[in-house]
């Protein structure tokens, strides 16, 4: 059985994966629940693991105060387990021992004083003389004490319980969610991006940088720089199609710093207007445009390389 605070992890990554984490982020009530969901599961399995490690209570006071938390503690973990799946369009089916769980809360520490409707109600009691901070009797009576019994209740017993029952849970989470991210990369791992950057690029350069000291090239120049930037917005609409961008804020940004300098270049070689630009600074264009066109399609093969080992 993994450990709930490393399954937790595992989720933590797959949601802050920024395909996921930008559709999520759509809806912020759903976004919400979420991030509160895994941190309460996280708290409450610190506030479990103190509870194992606690040393013997001194007093009746104390056991009480241990008792309360740890039951309180296990209620709000399954709740949290609950909303996250909601949060995540996942749906399980509850098991009867965390049911158990949640009636034995309500019943000594959650609404003991009045518990259940109509014929159905009953009053609680913790036995003191049975009470440690490892568990205690719960006496039951019914209405008009027509019924009365008694349950041992059992808690580092609960908390395995409980802790098999998530585990599980997470675990199916985690698969659905790899699974997703798998079918995802599945679709295109075949349509390598490094693919549309084709091995006449490097000639494309050299036609743009002859035709800046030469008029007469100027339509030449032209032609070449819709050639370069036809590559540039073909890998855009590719890492559009994989949901890359706009989810990817650094890829985004990477994109972004391309679109000044192409605007220049074919300002530069429009013979409809005029142009104040000296041929030096479109040879600083064209070597900025240059080296991070071939720096793109570096990230290109990175992420091939991503998506192929799915």
């Amino acid at each position: 059985m993994e450990e709930i605070s490393s399954l937790e992890s595992q989720i933590r990554d797959y949601i802050n994966s920024p395909r996921k984490q930008y559709k999520l982020l759509k809806d912020s009530r759903v976004w919400n629940q979420l991030c509160s969901s895994l941190d309460v599961i996280g708290d409450t399995e610190l506030a479990i693991d103190a509870y194992l490690k606690t040393i013997k209570a001194q007093n009746d006071g104390e056991k009480y105060l241990i008792v309360y938390g740890i039951l309180q503690a296990l209620f709000l973990q399954q709740d949290a387990i609950t909303n996250l799946s909601e949060s995540l369009s996942f749906e399980f089916e509850p098991d009867p021992l965390l049911q158990e769980i949640r009636t034995i809360r309500n019943d000594s520490v959650g609404h003991p004083t009045k518990r259940g409707r109509g014929k159905g109600k009953n009053w609680n009691f913790i036995s003191r003389v049975s009470l440690s901070q490892y568990g205690f009797t719960l006496q039951i009576t019914t209405k008009d004490y027509e019924e009365h019994h008694h349950k041992n209740i059992n808690i580092p017993q609960l908390i395995k319980n409980q802790r098999n029952q998530l585990s599980h849970i997470l675990s199916k989470i985690i698969e659905r969610l790899q699974k997703e991210e798998m079918d995802h990369k599945e679709k295109f791992k075949d349509q390598k991006l490094v693919d549309i950057f084709p091995q006449t690029m490097g000639y494309y350069f050299r036609k743009i940088s002859e035709s800046i000291n030469n008029d007469h090239l100027a339509p030449l120049g032209k032609m070449h720089v819709d050639l370069v930037k036809d590559i540039f917005n073909n890998f855009k609409v590719a890492l559009k199609e994989r949901e890359i961008i706009p989810a990817n804020d650094f890829i985004k940004y990477e994109l972004n710093l391309l679109e000044h300098p192409f605007k220049v270049l074919e300002q530069y070689f429009d013979e409809s207007n005029e142009n104040s630009l000296l041929p030096e600074d479109a040879s600083i264009y064209l070597y900025f445009v240059t080296g991070h066109l071939k720096k793109l399609q570096e990230l290109a093969m990175e992420i091939d390389e991503e998506f192929k080992s799915s």
